[in-house]
C-alpha cells in the first residue's frame, strides 16, 4: 500500500479511471496485496481535470465507496490544449485552486501509509492539463516528497492531427517528465528491471493475450510484430532492458520455454548489459481474474531505443513552427519563452544520444 495514482488530465482520467474499475473487479485476495488499495478497501488513487465531464465515472466511484470524494479534484474550465496555460494555470486564485488541491489530496494520501513509496502519474502528453499541469504536478511532488519515487504513464499523440500545438506540448512535457523517473520499490522494481542507465528510462509496452491455452514462445512472437526493428535511415533499433510478465502461468513452463531467448533475440538487447532481460510470473491472470490457467496475458516492457522516432518527430516539427514563430504568442502569454523550448530540445537531443549509443 506504498503508491499514489495521480490521474491527470481527460486522457490520463479516461485511461486511469478505466484501470480502476478493472481493479474494482479484482478478487479480495488480489486487492489486498495491491499497492493501490488502501486499508480502508478505497483506490489510493486521486483524479485531476480542469473540466468536470471526464470525472463523472469518478464520482460514480465515490458513490460506490470505492473512491475518496476529496481525492476527486476539478476546475471550472479548460486549458485551451495549451502547456503554458496548464503549466501556469488561470491568474488569480483559481491558478493556484487546482493545482493546490491535487496536492493536498496526494499529501492525504501519503500520509495514510505507513510507508509512501511514490506516485504514479497517468496523463497524456499533446493537450493542455495532462501536460501542462501534469509537468507542474511532478515539479511539485519531487520538491514535497524528494526521496519518493515518481513514475509517468505518459499517453503520446499521433504524429499530426490532432492539435496544431501538440508538438509544443509534448517537447515542453518530455522535458519536464525526464527528470522525474527514480528507482526504487513494488510499481518501482519494473524501472529497475529495465533502466540500467538513469538517462534511458522511456519505457514501450506490447501485449498479447489468449483464451485458450499457448505456448508461451507463441506469444512472445505475438508481442515482437508491433515492435520496430529498423530505424527510418536503416540503423538496427536495441533494447538496453526487456521484463516479461506471463499471467496464467499456472504450470510454472514460462521460465522453461523459448519465450525469454525469443524476446531477447526479437529486441536486439544489448551486449554491454549482462542480465539485459528479466521475467516476473503469476499462475492468475488478474486482468480476467481467472484462476484456471485457461486465460494467458504475456506484457513486455523495454527500453527499447525505438523511442528516438518519437522525439526526433517532436523535435522536427517544434523547430518547424518555432522557425516561423507559430503560436508562439500564445506559450509566451503564460511566460513561456523562446529559450524554454530550446532547453526542452536539447534535453531531447540528449535523450536521443543516449539511445543511439551501442
Amino acid at each position: 500500500m506504498s503508491a499514489v495514482i495521480l490521474q491527470v488530465g481527460q486522457c490520463g482520467n479516461q485511461l486511469g479511471l478505466e484501470w480502476c474499475e478493472l481493479l474494482c473487479k479484482t478478487s479480495k485476495q488480489v486487492a489486498h496485496r495491491s499497492p493501490f488499495i488502501t486499508k480502508e478497501d478505497t483506490l489510493a488513487v486521486v483524479c485531476v481535470d480542469s473540466e468536470s465531464k471526464v470525472l463523472k465515472r469518478a464520482h460514480r466511484l465515490v458513490k460506490n465507496k470505492k473512491l475518496l470524494e476529496s481525492n476527486v479534484v476539478q476546475g471550472k474550465g479548460g486549458r485551451g490544449n495549451n502547456w503554458a496555460y496548464g503549466y501556469h494555470g488561470p491568474r488569480g486564485a483559481e491558478g493556484d485552486k487546482l493545482l493546490h488541491g491535487a496536492m493536498e489530496a496526494v499529501r492525504r494520501e501519503a500520509e495514510k501509509r505507513d510507508y509512501y513509496g511514490g506516485t504514479v502519474m497517468v496523463h497524456g502528453v499533446s493537450g493542455g492539463t495532462g501536460s501542462g499541469l501534469g509537468s507542474r504536478l511532478c515539479e511539485e511532488i519531487r520538491a514535497e516528497y524528494p526521496v519518493s519515487h515518481l513514475l509517468s504513464v505518459s499517453v503520446v499523440p499521433h504524429q499530426s492531427g490532432e492539435s496544431p500545438l501538440q508538438h509544443y506540448n509534448t517537447l515542453l512535457s518530455l522535458d519536464a517528465l525526464h527528470s522525474g523517473l527514480s528507482l526504487g520499490m513494488e510499481p518501482w522494481e519494473l524501472i529497475r528491471s529495465v533502466c540500467p542507465m538513469p538517462s534511458a528510462k522511456l519505457l514501450s509496452i506490447t501485449q498479447a493475450s489468449s483464451r485458450e491455452k499457448q505456448k508461451w514462445d507463441r506469444l512472445a512472437g505475438l508481442t515482437l510484430q508491433s515492435v520496430p526493428q529498423l530505424s527510418p535511415a536503416g540503423k538496427s533499433y536495441t533494447s538496453r532492458a526487456v521484463l516479461a510478465v506471463a499471467r496464467g502461468d499456472q504450470d510454472k513452463s514460462f521460465a522453461t520455454s523459448r519465450a525469454l531467448y525469443k524476446l531477447k533475440r526479437g529486441h536486439r538487447c544489448v551486449a554491454w548489459n549482462p542480465f539485459p532481460i528479466d521475467h516476473w510470473t503469476d499462475p492468475c491472470n488478474e486482468m480476467t481474474g481467472s484462476s484456471s490457467g485457461a486465460a494467458q496475458l504475456l506484457t513486455v516492457c523495454s527500453n527499447h531505443s525505438s523511442v528516438t522516432s518519437l522525439l526526433d518527430h517532436t523535435l522536427r516539427r517544434s523547430k518547424e513552427k518555432m522557425d516561423v514563430r507559430a503560436y508562439l504568442h500564445w506559450y509566451e502569454r503564460y511566460g513561456v519563452e523562446t529559450q524554454d523550448f530550446q532547453q526542452a530540445m536539447d534535453t531531447l537531443l540528449n535523450v536521443m544520444e543516449e539511445y543511439d549509443a551501442q
